[in-house]
């Protein structure tokens, strides 16, 4: 394909792409991926509602059951071990095939897991395992297990932007009250148990996740089984499968619309049709303490915060609503000068990833009340490439790790240019680039390392032309592209997001077609 019949096919691209975001934009102006189906949201309200014993209920188990026996985890060694681990234990708990939970893997011998999230999972799945009487392979003593479990649910209120009621508080009440109930600790866990039941929402739920109800519901039933709290979250679980047995994970709308708009904002057609109300959306789903939650009317975090930030720039929205964000990064920086893992408000323990998303965001503001970023700059570039490249984090991929930390450190600094020509040579014989090294090449991250190549000026003809055609060829006829689960959530569980997809192959599209347009004006 020439430059100039590449061109018109990049035009064709691009229009098709933005026109299926316009027709899939909701009234209230926001865009929300479908959430997929997977193993741990299915197979732990199946788990749960096991206990139930009404017929309602055995029917979902069945429902569910049938969909987990026709899907079984699979171990692949592409995956992260910790979800590895924790999908074979909750589909083996769901299924109630009596094998030994395995706490163990080949990757994690000799590691020690300091992500907040990933040992937060190996305790879920101990919890359950220890409440079912299942043999356990590996992981905590119960006295630690114990010891973690009472920090979480009892000597700490929650704090730094967790609310008492967010689904991180509900699981950790749960899982104390599910280890300690038959115990000694009997007094204490149903004290416990009082405060989940106070922090049940009036509309029956335990939040929008059934993660968390499900966890609920497991405590509930040991007790309070048959009371009304009882009985409100039964019925937010049944209520909440879908046809098909599963259960989804909440969608994030607010994330969603943020990487939408900042992927679009350039078009003609969405800044005419769809910007003004998608602005209106983020501006009405700031939350009070400043911050901007994934899924609207849940609690803040920093890394929603910052792309709904990067979004809004330059877009003339209120002042109010930037001071209120500013002050909310403000709050949320660390000791350190840092900004911690969104969903560890608590802790002083910094996270990679969303130190790169506030600076990224913080550098299009310049204004007295801007948090500095100095230090949080200095740090990603000591900390990101201390093994000359940035390794990837919730977001699957070098090609994510190298854009963000890219744009955060700024696309003029020396080191970029470095780990940018490193991602250039990842590029498979097909044009595309994979999520992981030797792997299949897939739309996201084909988009992400054009965009990339694009915004350093590193212009290799030849990876232009074949990573073009690689994203044009893979364009379905609705102007979508079919892609992998992608990002983690609750992180180390995959995820996959088409919003995400479809930001990211758009804006590889538009570096493509800038510089195809460059090359014809030439």
């Amino acid at each position: 394909m020439t430059t100039t019949p590449r061109l018109r096919a990049l035009d064709g691209a691009l229009t098709a792409t933005a026109m299926q975001c316009m027709l899939t934009q909701h009234p209230n102006g926001s865009w929300v991926s479908p959430p997929s189906s997977r193993i741990p949201e299915t197979a732990l309200a199946c788990f749960a509602l096991s206990r139930a014993g009404d017929n309602d209920s055995l029917a979902a188990v069945a429902r569910a059951r049938s969909w987990l026996f026709h899907h079984p985890p699979v171990r692949n060694g592409l995956t992260h071990p910790v979800n590895e681990l924790v999908e074979q234990a909750l589909w083996s708990l769901a299924v109630d095939d009596a094998q030994p939970v395995e706490l163990r893997h080949p990757a994690l011998v000799g590691a020690v897991l300091k992500d907040p999230e990933e040992l937060r999972w190996f305790r879920v799945v101990q919890a359950l395992a220890l409440h079912r009487d299942r043999p356990i392979r590996g992981g905590l003593s119960v006295d630690a297990l114990r010891r973690a479990l009472r920090n979480d649910a009892v000597d700490e209120e929650p704090t730094g932007g967790v609310s008492a009621g967010s689904d991180r508080h509900t699981e950790s009440l749960a899982l104390y009250v599910l280890l300690e109930f038959p115990s000694e600790q009997h007094e204490s866990a149903l004290a416990a148990a009082q405060r989940l039941i106070s922090a049940q929402s009036a509309n029956d739920g335990f939040g929008r996740n059934p993660l968390s109800a499900s966890l609920a519901f497991l405590a509930l039933d040991f007790t309070a089984r048959g009371g009304r709290a009882w009985q409100r979250c039964r019925t937010q679980l049944l209520r909440s499968q879908r046809s098909d047995g599963t259960w989804r994970h909440p969608a994030s709308d607010v994330r969603d619309t943020a990487s939408t708009v900042r992927a679009f904002r350039e078009d003609p057609a969405f800044t005419t049709h769809a910007l003004p109300t998608a602005v209106a959306f983020l501006c009405a789903a700031q939350n009070d303490d400043g911050g901007w939650p994934a899924l609207r009317g849940t609690d803040s975090d920093c890394g929603t915060t910052a792309q709904v930030l990067s979004a809004l720039a330059g877009l003339g929205v209120p002042d109010l609503v930037i001071r209120r964000a500013l002050g909310y990064l403000e709050r949320r920086r660390t000791s350190q000068g840092l900004w911690n893992c969104d969903v560890a408000g608590d802790s002083d323990e910094p996270y990679e990833e969303t130190v790169a998303q506030v600076v990224s965001a913080l550098r299009h503001y310049r204004r007295p009340d801007t948090p500095p970023i100095e230090r949080a700059r200095a740090w990603l570039l000591d900390e990101r490439l201390r093994l000359g490249h940035p390794e990837p984090g919730r977001y699957r991929g070098d090609a994510y790790a190298v854009f963000r930390t890219a744009e955060a450190l700024g696309w003029s600094e020396p080191a970029v240019a470095s780990i940018v020509r490193r991602l250039a040579g990842l590029q498979n014989r097909d044009g595309g680039w994979a999520y992981e090294e030797g792997g299949p090449s897939a739309p996201g991250p084909t988009g992400l390392a054009l965009a990339a190549l694009g915004a350093t000026g590193i212009l290799d003809e030849e990876s232009w032309t074949t990573g073009t055609d690689y994203l044009v060829s893979g364009q379905r006829d609705d102007g979508t592209w079919a892609d992998e689960a992608q990002t983690a959530s609750p992180h180390p569980l995959p995820l996959a997001c088409p919003a995400l997809t479809r930001a990211f192959t758009a804006m590889g599209l538009r570096a493509a077609r800038q510089f195809c347009g460059e090359r014809v004006a030439a």
